[in-house]
């Protein structure tokens, strides 16, 4: 199956489900019990009007859509056994309660209607039909059919009349011939571009560096953001958002679930973005719309103040990062990082420490320690004064025949008392001796008396040989070179006058030119030069033979380099010594140098003993080296090459250790001044700085547009005939478009739909002023013309809660899509999903074929033992985890044994839970959430609460205080404290059995882990029943479960263990956590400040101080009692 098979398959299931209306749905027949005959525009708040409203809002936060709508008119269809009542109309409801008046206003759009999508299916009709049709003369055409209809009859219910703008996007997609922009989906056909540089740049919001490399990455390419529970995705799309408006891109973040689009919009409307940002709702008219970008024009227009731009910050942070970079790189100091060099050696805290040249690497050195720790001092004294690679386990007896001999020499010599450095000066003398003693200096001797004649003259010879050669080039003109009276005879020939002068010339061309074209005068000027030069250079040369150079050639090379020695020191040195002295080294030349060269091969250098007494020292009780001369030979003579100008090993260990780190700061000399940086003096200023850099992010985002908007007014004032093709569609476009929305914004009614609007030369405007829209699947069918790349990029939250097909219409929308989610969470449910289980989610897909960025650092839990499960059985322990001060108890089993599970429903436990739900709405400031496993069980907690309570109840949900749920209703709601009650267990017969409704089917482990992280602060777990009543079950689900029932009974032990994560080392003394270095904790500064932030911000007291003991990477602390999360 090729791509685009398989999207048109996915297209033609959506399709499928689209098409499919159920006999309940109250789009297909109007059912009492489930709709609200309708009075009037404001009327009493009926305890029915009321659920309805609270369904409709429960919907729209779980699928995205409000579907609560006033339906107008019925069409009686009748049936074999019964009349169905269709709705025909249907208008949007934006119900507004005043619990003073206990009032609802349901503020219905009577301007915007639409024709029920089921009744259009039924009849096979075309929405463009009626599309300019007043709703009398729409009924009028169905009564000219033959259709019964009533068209007073108003109800009010939680209809869905979305479905027909689905369908026609899955039909405008299949008709489509090139479906090459969902490539990327199915073959990761895209350029997978990795930031590769480390460059920091502000951001509107604080980050970790998981979250940093994600919007590195999503500013590049198509990703997929894999956010676990708590991770800070919605900072991650904050942020994005942010960088894309400062690009100037036009955004769309789509979520089935509207509470993700309003966490997005709350935090870019607290930074000052809010005014850039449409936030669609099916409750909001276009009249509300209208509105809001008439608010926006306003805005726009006003000037903004001057804000001075300040990168100091900036520059400084990634000044930080780049010495971080540095501080924890590998391979700067041998092999290791300057971390792990200074870790291991304590260099900092070392005094007077000193460069030595040729020193060998630490990292080298440690390499080979080994060994030499196994050769004894008293051996290695000796060793050490030979050189490395001698290959001394094989070759020892010939070395130590040499070393006597080289004794024997010394003892002829009388130098039994010279020291290395004095046998190698010796030597350089015995050299100067034999250099002016033989045949060739005592040739070149006498001329250097007339040695500042010679070097004129060579120097006048050597500059003629350069202009001799320069011109021969030129004479290769001549057949012949001619001599000079052959020159005078060329000459008076070509200054002969008469008729015959040209014939003459000529004759005289063709007998001496090769080239008869040549300028003859010129080159006989040439050639008179080359003959005069060449005369010179024979009187030179016969001036250096008089001086005694007759072989002129070899005698100036010999006379240059006898000259260059006797210009120095050497001759003074020689002409310093007697006769005698000249014939003592002169006799010995060959054995002085015999001598320094043996020396020179096999000893190290060591400038105060005498060469004699070393190796006196070396021969006698060499036997005891022989054992140990393998482990030698292993030790390059980079190691052993400097042994001996050191006492002991530690003192050429500290040696090595100061060279390595002088020649590391030499090459880096912006480590100093990092390592005496105070980090959590940098991290309190980054911090203080927040919102200065908050703020200049927004007015740069702000500047921006207000530039563009001002630019297109001058397009608009710039006479045509200065502009191009392109500007002048564009100027058209932009006229057209501020005079439509001129209109609306003065209009009070009858208004186009959005996406007439959007369709219109307005939408320029429009998305200069709105450049991010938050909207859901379907209302994005709803109100955007099907326009390929109409948006820059798309933002999809909550992956895994939609299904790939539902996500179509908004990735061909986008020319870049980044898909952000859980594929650990819940699975979507959906209005028209019909039973497909297998249906593919937009995470999945995207997963397998996008690149990947994970967020790591878990923010909610305030104790890991509330993460730690999911952590461990869903996350890999690849979540970081920060521990909150003072410990306490974070998960309370309440086991109740002997309780009966009877009719789906456990008393005793129900009970339980009802009594500490009341107990814990007394608590400030928190907010509760009470989960059953399943309805039934919810519903009987709730049922018994007094009136009071439920009154309690009732006030703490109106205030978002407290959410009533089921287990699978949970995801993407957190809470303070969660009360889990499982109900399930023994029934009166005895038996446990395992059937524990949608958790025990397919992705029911994703439940689990959704309900079991959803805690900030404490998890109290209900139960009747333990992990060892479960009996053995292949349910993966029921295999979690289980696992979760031993993590619960065993956490009181978890539980006292306060733990830092093992990237830090550290000791703890109380709240106190003392850290060695703050830039050991991480190579990133974003990391760092993280870290900071929530260890001050959970309790802990924070110290950058040396310690010499183990770090202490689990410390046990006892419960504090004072905690009152219990």
């Amino acid at each position: 199956m090729n791509d685009k098979s398989i999207i048109l398959s996915e297209l033609n299931q959506f399709e499928l489900d689209l098409s499919g209306f159920n006999s309940s749905d109250l789009l297909v027949n109007i059912q009492a019990k489930q709709v609200l005959p309708f009075n009037k525009e404001t009327e009493e708040l009926r305890p029915e009007a009321s659920k309805l409203i609270k369904a409709a809002h429960q919907k729209e936060r779980e699928e995205g859509i409000f579907p609560l709508c006033l339906s107008e008119g019925i069409l009686f269809l009748k049936q074999t056994d019964h009349v169905k009542q269709i709705p025909i109309f249907l208008h949007l409801l934006n119900p507004k309660i005043n619990p003073v008046l206990n009032q609802v206003s349901w503020n219905i759009t009577t301007d915007e209607w639409i024709i029920n999508p089921y009744l259009l299916h039924l009849l096979s009709f075309e929405e463009t039909e009626f599309n300019l049709l007043e709703k009398k003369e729409i009924c009028d055409q169905l009564i000219s059919k033959g259709y019964e209809l009533d068209s007073g009859i108003q109800y009010i219910g939680n209809f869905h009349p979305y479905r027909h703008s689905l369908l026609k996007e899955v039909t405008e997609l299949k008709k489509e011939t090139d479906l090459s922009h969902f490539d990327f989906l199915y073959q990761g056909a895209q350029h997978v571009e990795e930031p590769v540089d480390r460059t920091l740049y502000p951001l509107l919001f604080e980050v970790d560096y998981t979250q940093f490399e994600a919007i590195k990455r999503a500013e590049k390419q198509h990703l997929v953001i894999q956010g676990p529970p708590g991770t800070g995705k919605s900072q991650v799309i904050g942020n994005l958002i942010g960088r894309f408006l400062e690009d100037k891109k036009y955004v769309l973040l789509c979520s089935q679930k509207r509470h993700a689009l309003e966490v997005i919009a709350s935090k870019l409307t607290a930074c000052g973005l809010g005014e850039l940002m449409l936030m669609r709702n099916s409750q909001d008219g276009i009249k509300s719309i209208i509105q809001s970008l008439a608010k926006s024009w306003e805005a726009i227009e006003k000037p903004l103040d001057s804000l001075e731009q300040d990168f100091s910050s900036t520059i400084r942070l990634n000044w930080l990062q780049g010495q971080l970079d540095l501080y924890h790189k590998n391979g700067l100091i041998g092999t290791m990082s300057p971390k792990d060099f200074i870790t291991a050696t304590h260099v900092v805290d070392k005094k007077n420490a000193v460069f030595h040249s040729g020193m060998p690497s630490y990292s080298e050195w440690l390499t080979y320690k080994p060994i030499i720790s196994t050769i004894p001092d008293s051996v290695l004294k000796k060793l050490a004064m030979l050189k490395g690679n001698l290959n001394l386990e094989n070759t020892f007896e010939i070395r130590l025949k040499t070393l006597r001999h080289i004794q024997a020499e010394l003892t002829h010599l009388h130098w039994q008392d010279f020291t290395y450095a004095k046998i190698m000066e010796e030597a350089q003398v015995a050299q100067t001796v034999h250099l002016f003693s033989n045949d060739t200096a005592q040739r070149c001797l006498p001329w250097m008396k007339h040695q500042n004649k010679i070097n004129r003259l060579i120097r006048k010879l050597e500059l003629i040989e350069t202009q001799l050669q320069q011109k021969e080039h030129v004479l290769t003109s001549w057949k012949k070179l001619p001599s000079l009276p052959n020159l005078s005879g060329i000459r008076n020939e070509l200054s002969k006058g008469g008729i015959f002068r040209k014939f003459n010339i000529n004759r005289i061309k063709r007998n001496w030119l090769a080239d008869t074209t040549t300028d003859i005068e010129l080159l006989i000027d040439h050639t008179l030069g080359y003959h005069s030069l060449f005369e010179e250079q024979l009187t030179i040369q016969t001036e250096l033979i008089s001086l005694g150079l007759l072989d002129f050639r070899t005698d100036i090379t010999a006379y240059k380099t006898f000259h260059a020695l006797y210009d120095g020191n050497l001759y003074e040195q020689y002409q310093a010594l007697s006769k005698h002295e000249r014939s003592f080294y002169d006799t010995n030349h060959s054995m002085i140098q015999g001598i320094a060269l043996a020396i020179k091969q096999q000893f190290t250098r060591n400038a105060e003993a005498p060469v004699y007494e070393n190796i006196d020292h070396l021969l006698s009780n060499f036997h005891t080296c022989i054992p140990h001369l393998k482990a030698w030979d292993q030790v390059p003579s980079s190691i052993t090459g400097l042994f001996n100008e050191f006492d002991t090993l530690t003192a050429y260990e500290d040696a090595i250790i100061a060279t390595d780190w002088n020649r590391f700061i030499a090459q880096f000399p912006g480590m100093h001044e990092f390592l005496k940086v105070s980090i959590n003096d940098e991290i309190s200023r980054i911090k203080a700085n927040r919102k200065n850099i908050q703020e200049r992010i927004v007015h740069q985002i702000l500047v921006d547009r207000k530039n563009t908007f001002d630019a297109y007014h001058r397009l608009i004032a710039t006479p045509s005939g200065k502009l191009t093709a392109q500007e002048k569609k564009l100027k058209n476009e932009l006229i057209h478009g501020k005079r439509i929305l001129s209109k609306l914004f003065s209009r009070k009614r009858n208004f186009p739909s959005l996406r007439t609007l959007l369709a219109s030369e307005a939408s320029h405007w429009i998305s200069l002023l709105k450049p991010v829209w938050l909207s859901s699947p379907v209302q994005i069918a709803m109100d955007l013309p099907l326009i390929k790349n109409r948006f820059d990029v798309a933002i999809i939250d909550e992956a895994s809660q939609l299904l790939l097909a539902h996500s179509l219409g908004t990735i061909y929308r986008s020319k870049q899509l980044i898909v952000a989610g859980d594929s650990m969470q819940m699975a979507p449910s959906s209005f028209f999903q019909r039973g497909n289980s297998n249906a593919l989610t937009l995470l999945d897909q995207a997963s397998f074929n996008l690149p990947q960025s994970p967020l790591k650092f878990h923010y909610r839990s305030q104790h890991e033992g509330l993460i730690q499960f999911s952590n461990q059985h869903f996350y890999s322990n690849e979540l970081i985890v920060l521990p909150s001060y003072p410990n306490y108890q974070a998960i309370a089993s309440i086991y109740l044994p002997g309780t009966h599970y009877k009719d789906g429903i456990n008393l005793v436990e129900a009970q339980a839970a009802k009594n500490l739900l009341i107990e814990k709405l007394g608590l400030k400031d928190t907010r509760i959430g009470l989960v059953a496993f399943s309805e039934k069980q919810l519903k009987a907690i709730v049922s018994l609460s007094t009136a009071a309570e439920r009154l309690a109840i009732e006030v703490a949900l109106e205030s978002d205080a407290l959410f009533l749920k089921t287990a699978e209703q949970i995801q993407g709601d957190e809470c303070d404290e969660i009360i889990i009650s499982f109900g399930y267990g023994y029934n009166e017969d005895g038996r446990f059995d395992l059937r524990f409704g949608p958790l025990t089917q397919e992705g029911g482990d994703k439940r689990l882990n959704v309900l079991f992280s959803r805690a900030k602060r404490k998890i109290h777990f209900i139960h009747s029943v333990c992990a060892e009543d479960f009996p053995m079950s292949d349910n993966p689900t029921i295999h979690v479960l289980k696992q979760w029932f031993s993590y619960v009974e065993n956490t009181k032990i978890a539980s006292n263990s306060l733990r830092i994560p093992h990237v830090m080392d550290h000791q703890m003394d109380g709240r106190e956590i003392r850290i060695q270095r703050w830039i050991d904790l991480s190579p990133n500064v974003f990391d760092l400040i993280t870290y900071e932030a929530i260890l001050s911000a959970r309790g802990w007291i924070i110290r950058e101080e040396a310690f010499s003991s183990a770090p202490d990477h689990t410390r046990v602390l006892p419960l504090d009692d004072s905690v009152k999360f219990a």
